[in-house]
């Protein structure tokens, strides 16, 4: 190093030596990253592959959909006269006719601006 530093030497080997495979030990964590990434993407495509084949396989239960149409009787609403009363109390929410009388105009006569008296 104190070669290096006074200028009689311009490069140590042992350095280069370290130099090198430092960049190899990125190079090859990158590498084994990349091939994590890619193995983790392709084991969880294959998983999802599997529980979508298995839910198809399935076949779905008739007493299920009988139970589902037979269900559209209890949403019938319990109180039907409070629903005609909402409805018929709409003619309750129509406008009144009386007509605002207008503004008191003014009492002069405004000129316009580029006219002169």
């Amino acid at each position: 190093m104190e070669g290096v530093v006074q200028g009689s030497e311009t490069s140590d080997p042992l350095l280069v030596i370290l130099d090198t495979v430092t960049l190899a030990a990125f190079l090859l964590g990158v590498l084994l990253s990349v091939l994590i990434g890619i193995s983790t993407a392709v084991h969880s495509y294959q998983e999802k592959e599997q529980k979508m084949t298995e839910e198809k396989s399935q076949t779905p239960q008739k007493t299920a959909l009988r139970e589902s149409i037979n269900g559209v009787a209890n949403m019938a609403p319990s109180n039907v006269s409070i629903a005609k009363l909402s409805i018929e109390g709409i003619s309750k929410l129509s406008p009144t006719n009386s007509v605002p009388t207008p503004a008191a105009a003014p009492a002069t006569p405004s000129t316009p601006a580029g006219e002169k008296k």
